[in-house]
């Protein structure tokens, strides 16, 4: 059973705000880091005090939100800030941060992309810490702050703190602190966190995007104070996998200059005419919940405690038992949810998400039991699983059913046959032109990869037929798509090697 906490640790530094102490320490990678050598740079410093046998500490490492926050804001992203997690506890060693023996949580080393250093407790006695996890932020100006005051700090919440640890200098000043969006199906438009650095309250700004295909200039509005952030959504179109770049061109009509860069990625074309949810919990149950909504934010699905959160801890439980009530799921249990609930219907195509919390940060799998979530269309065929995944996951689903509704003339959709079914080395497809015209094929594997296409064609109106050869492919569901200038129809065809 996990530790259960029944005050929440935080610890308020006897030297907050005051000069951060120097230290030079070597991490278990042979590389060393010297505190004021990187706030000479100007950086911000995240010092993260843990111990390897520390329930709590673990939990927050399980987020991941120091592993984004190095991908956004560290050395292979923008560069502003340097993330350490620093072991504190004397009597451990190399082998309980790979999680062997009695006085571990985990392997505090699986994927965890920055640096971690062992026996830091000297550094620990000069910072004051007196319990763990003590997480804070070291300034240029070496004053500290305290994040670990409201729950775990997000990634986000750290690249707010840096921006407060530079002294607002000019009247009118943003920052970028994220562009949100990472995956998206048929098109988005970009969503960032923006920050007002300034002294002065901002009331407009005018923000570039910039992508591979395109460059746009958007003007925005509004009353941002000084310290204060905000999200903000922009009618810029992507409709491809892309690296976005926003640049403040102006605040106040005053020249900014500040950007941010992320790469976004386009979901997968994957063929479902309905979707099962499986949900296996771990040996906390009532800390999951999760939701299966489309496009519009529709909610279609939905399961677990409605009150649990993504890492927020809300949800109390037995100081002696560790049980959390009768709230949401039971533990180390299977749940199955189908939609749509009847077998004569099909799923829309379309962009589907499907969110999955976790109330104490720490995922479903695998220090607290297997728990996992599995997605599977009608035949079984595996969308998308997990359960490592901290305190929340969002899994971006681009679905196309066996009927496209974007289908127009010039093909007749009731003409349209593809023999013989199954397969073996080729197939053909027949269909019917109402007037002539181009047609392109593509067949795709189940998983929405394409594997075989052919290029447009000039077709006469009346009747066509194309065979495709697919000696080279495995068993297994496809559908063949004939793409017009009209739009895209698609018919789904087994393949069965002898």
């Amino acid at each position: 059973m996990r530790y259960i906490l029944t005050v929440l640790l935080i610890t308020t530094l006897a030297n907050l705000n005051a000069q951060a102490p120097d230290f030079t320490l070597t991490d278990i990678d042979g590389t060393t880091h010297n505190l004021y050598t990187y706030l000479n740079e100007g950086k911000t410093v995240v010092l993260n005090f843990s111990t390897t046998d520390c329930g709590e500490c673990w939990n927050f490492h399980e987020t991941r939100n120091m592993n984004t926050a190095n991908t956004l804001y560290g050395a292979s992203g923008t560069d502003e800030m340097v993330f350490l997690f620093l072991e504190i506890d004397s009597t451990s060693t190399l082998s309980a941060l790979e999680g062997d023996g009695l006085y571990t949580a985990g392997n505090w080393l699986n994927n965890t992309d920055f640096p971690i250093i062992d026996d830091a407790q000297e550094v620990a006695a000069e910072y004051d810490i007196t319990d763990v996890p003590t997480v804070i932020a070291v300034c240029a100006d070496m004053t500290t702050i305290d994040l670990y005051t409201a729950g775990y700090p997000t990634p986000q919440s750290m690249y707010i703190a840096h921006n407060a640890c530079i002294p607002a200098s000019i009247a009118n000043d943003l920052a970028i602190i994220d562009i949100t969006t990472e995956t998206f199906c048929g098109a988005i438009s970009p969503e960032l966190i923006l920050m007002n650095t300034g002294l002065d309250t901002v009331n407009t700004a005018q923000i570039e995007f910039t992508s591979d295909v395109q460059v746009d200039t958007v003007d925005w509005s509004g009353a941002l104070a000084p310290g204060e952030s905000t999200e903000l959504t922009f009618n810029t179109t992507i409709t491809e996998a892309t690296s976005i770049t926003a640049t403040i061109l102006n605040a106040n009509s005053v020249a900014d200059g500040s950007s941010f860069t992320k790469n976004v990625e386009s979901a997968p074309l994957q063929f479902a005419e309905r979707i099962t949810v499986t949900i296996q919990t771990d040996g906390f149950g009532c800390e999951t919940k999760w939701d299966f909504f489309n496009a519009a934010g529709g909610v279609l699905l939905t399961g677990g405690n409605v009150d649990a959160t993504a890492g927020n801890r809300t949800i109390e439980y037995d100081a002696d038992t560790g049980e959390c009530g009768a709230a949401g799921y039971a533990n180390n249990t299977s749940f199955i949810t189908s939609y749509p609930g009847s077998d004569t219907l099909l799923i829309e195509s379309g962009c589907y998400v499907f969110h999955i919390v976790d109330d104490w940060g720490d995922g479903m799998c695998c220090d607290y039991g297997e728990g996992s979530y599995t997605i599977t269309n009608q035949d079984g065929t595996i969308l998308a699983s997990g359960g490592d995944f901290g305190a929340e996951e969002r899994i971006v689903l681009n679905i196309i059913n066996e009927i496209t509704v974007d289908i127009q003339e010039p093909i007749d959709r009731n003409t349209l046959k593809v023999f013989p079914n199954p397969a073996q080395d080729n197939f053909n497809i027949a269909f019917d032109l109402n007037t002539t015209g181009d047609v392109g094929v593509s067949l795709y594997n189940a998983l929405g990869q394409r594997v075989q296409s052919l290029q447009n064609t000039t077709y006469s109106a009346g009747e066509n037929n194309i065979q495709m050869n697919t000696r080279n492919l495995p068993s297994g569901l496809y559908f063949v798509t004939l793409h017009t200038e009209n739009g895209d129809f698609s018919k789904r065809i087994t393949i069965a090697k002898p």
